[in-house]
């Protein structure tokens, strides 16, 4: 996880997007990464964990030699395994929860296909969070939700597919 409590990740990266706006705090950039899920959703998200990173992330984090990529068609899922890969639950990263209680994305790992040619167990591992992370899991805010169902606008969501190697 990074500074902002959140994973450098397949969603929210886009091109375009305000880092100044986007990056007030833990609750503002979960909601705004929850805001922009259904907005921006790319064909093909791609996490490369070859070299991952825990700790004071992204610039004083510790290099961890991984070995991983996670690629799929739904960044939600694919977010939510390389987590879980790495140690954290979904109601640990803010935009995660949000996005996994608004449907927009499967967040069921049971009814995801995994592929590849490595176990998930034997990738498995638990990073150290950043040194700040108690404070980064203060995401939470009363209304949050009633807010972003007001907000979003609702699609289905197709079942996707992820491949860890």
């Amino acid at each position: 996880l990074d500074r902002l409590g959140k994973m450098a990740r397949g969603h929210g990266n886009g091109w375009g997007s305000d880092k100044t706006a986007m990056h007030q705090g833990y609750p503002t950039i979960n909601l705004n990464l929850a805001l922009l899920a259904p907005l921006v959703r790319p064909h093909l998200s791609v996490l490369d964990g070859f070299i991952a990173m825990e700790g004071a992330g992204p610039v004083n984090g510790e290099p961890v030699p991984w070995g991983i990529a996670v690629a799929g068609t739904d960044s939600l899922a694919v977010d939510i395994l390389t987590a879980r890969l790495m140690g954290f639950g979904l109601n640990e990263v803010g935009y995660l929860h949000y996005c996994a209680t608004l449907g927009l994305g499967c967040a069921d790992l049971a009814r995801v296909e995994v592929v590849g040619n490595i176990a998930q167990e034997a990738v498995a591992r638990a990073f150290k969070p950043h040194p700040r992370h108690e404070e980064q899991r203060r995401w939470q805010r009363a209304g949050a939700l009633e807010f972003l169902r007001r907000t979003l606008p609702t699609a289905p969501t197709p079942a996707p597919e992820v491949s860890a190697s």
